[in-house]
Parts: C-alpha cells; sequence; structure tokens
C-alpha cells in the first residue's frame, strides 16, 4: 500500500508538473503570437512611414527645382529689363541728337 501510495503521489507531481508546463507553453505561445503581431503592425508602420518619406521627398526635390527655376526666370527678368532700359535710354539719346539736328 504504501509503494501504491508513494507512486500516486509521483504520478500526481508529475502531472502537476506538466499540467504547470503546458500551461506556461500556453502562456509563451500567446505572448508569441501578440509580439508577432505587434511586429508585423510595427513593420507595416514602417513601410508606410518609409513611403510617406520617398513621397515628401519628391515634393521636395520638385519645390527646390521650381524654386531654382523661378530664380533663372527673375534673373532673365532682370537681363531683359536692364536691356530693355539700355534701348529706351538710346532712343532717347538718339531723339535727343535727332532735336538737336533740327
Amino acid at each position: 500500500d504504501q509503494m501504491l501510495s508513494e507512486e500516486k503521489n509521483i504520478s500526481m507531481r508529475y502531472s502537476e508538473e506538466r499540467d504547470r508546463a503546458e500551461a506556461e507553453v500556453r502562456e509563451k505561445e500567446t505572448k508569441v503570437l501578440s509580439l508577432s503581431r505587434a511586429l508585423e503592425q510595427a513593420l507595416d508602420h514602417k513601410d508606410e512611414l518609409e513611403r510617406l518619406n520617398k513621397q515628401l521627398r519628391a515634393e521636395m526635390d520638385d519645390l527646390v527645382s521650381s524654386k531654382d527655376d523661378v530664380g533663372k526666370n527673375v534673373h532673365e527678368l532682370e537681363r531683359a529689363k536692364r536691356a530693355l532700359e539700355q534701348q529706351v535710354h538710346d532712343m532717347k539719346t538718339q531723339m535727343e541728337e535727332l532735336e538737336d539736328e533740327l
């Protein structure tokens, strides 16, 4: 009887250990699934941020390019203005000379 009782105790201890180990495994599996979902969401968010970053960089490049174009246009307009002012000055000078000849 004593031996049977010891075997039952040992069997019960092993059963309790198995139950605790199974519970621990389930808990860890749940944590792994939770972390996997969080990782997947973080990677999706990272991809979205990279796409947005790329889009914003393209917009910034376009703006810088158009700013350069505007700067060039302003420079060209100023040069044309100076040329026209010179032509006006030359014409005024010619008119004065013609008036003086008359």
